[in-house]
């Protein structure tokens, strides 16, 4: 048996399709299982995660002004990337 399960909101604070969640609000804590953070995600979860649409994420991919990683046929970006990203941004 698996000790993860999907949790509800108990506040409803947030709603239960939100497509980006704390890893606390879905998975069960075990001191047992590793938590395994990504550390590339797809430009569709990019965009998640900083909020706009994936569009904006290949405009910057084209612009060079962020940058990605492909495996195979499948186009990454690292984490530590949007957050050089979001940086440079702020200066």
């Amino acid at each position: 048996m698996s000790s993860m399960s999907a949790a509800t909101p108990a506040s409803g604070s947030r709603r239960a399709s939100n497509p980006v969640q704390l890893v606390s609000d879905v998975v069960e804590r075990d001191e047992r299982a590793p938590v395994l953070v990504p550390l590339a995600v797809s430009p569709r979860r990019a965009a998640q995660y900083l909020g706009v649409g994936h569009d904006a994420i290949y405009q910057l991919l084209n612009q060079g002004r962020l940058r990605s990683v492909k495996l195979g046929r499948r186009r990454l970006i690292p984490l530590s990337e949007l957050e050089r990203f979001l940086a440079d941004e702020l200066c």
